[in-house]
């Protein structure tokens, strides 16, 4: 049983992802799906975010995985994380964590501590592409429907109001051909997204309200 571990990389590989995967697939060396041990192998590609899932989606399927995961170089999450997504046994199924420019939730709803600890695994919209797991066959299927439409499986497009990040361009192409995709609340619990910030000693309040430019400290413009 092939599992393809996608790693798109824009920037930096950061140290605490490199630490979770190393320990993520010591861990998942006895998994057994379908009476079949796991076969593991990373795929790594760097540059622009779509173009980097399109490679490595194409390199995934091109080695005829059966799972392909998700792994993005700023995440972290436990050794476990690839055990607890493949038992769910559904086509796509990832976690919820907070975006890095907006602290949102990535996912279309709200992960708290009670669905948590609840363990409640249910169907959404849409997911962040940080860490999720899809059937292969699932994958493959989208990448043929994207071809008939002539058009990257992964894509940013251009909206009024701004543009369509390719993780929710991803995700409404699944809800038009009506594939389910599901988030596990537990696993999001666990899992973080690396952020850089800065640390001064201005209190909370007062650094909302700062920011910094080339030239050093200014105060925040209007946002």
């Amino acid at each position: 049983m092939k599992v393809a571990i996608c790693t798109p990389v824009y920037a930096d590989v950061k140290a605490e992802f490199l630490v979770s995967l190393v320990n993520m697939v010591a861990a998942s060396g006895n998994i057994v799906v379908n009476g079949a041990r796991l076969e593991i192998r990373t795929f790594v590609s760097r540059g622009l975010l779509p173009m980097t899932r399109n490679i490595a989606a194409k390199e995934a399927l091109d080695w005829e995985a059966d799972f392909v995961l998700w792994a993005d170089s700023d995440m972290v999450f436990t050794s476990d994380a690839l055990a607890r997504l493949l038992r769910h046994d559904v086509e796509i199924v990832g976690v919820n964590y907070p975006r890095r420019d907006s602290g949102l939730p990535s996912a279309s709803v709200t992960t708290t501590k009670e669905n948590a600890e609840a363990g409640t695994v249910e169907p959404v919209e849409s997911l962040g592409l940080g860490l999720v797991l899809m059937r292969a066959a699932t994958l493959r299927r989208l990448r043929d429907e994207a071809r008939k439409e002539r058009l990257p499986l992964f894509h940013f497009e251009l909206r009024d109001n701004g543009y369509l990040g390719e993780d929710l361009f991803f995700f409404a192409r699944c809800r038009r051909l009506g594939i389910p995709i599901h988030l596990d609340h537990a696993l999001s619990w666990d899992v973080a997204h690396v952020a850089d910030r800065l640390l001064t000693n201005r209190t909370d309040a007062d650094r909302a309200r700062w920011s910094i430019d080339d030239s050093g400290p200014v105060e925040a413009r209007a946002r």
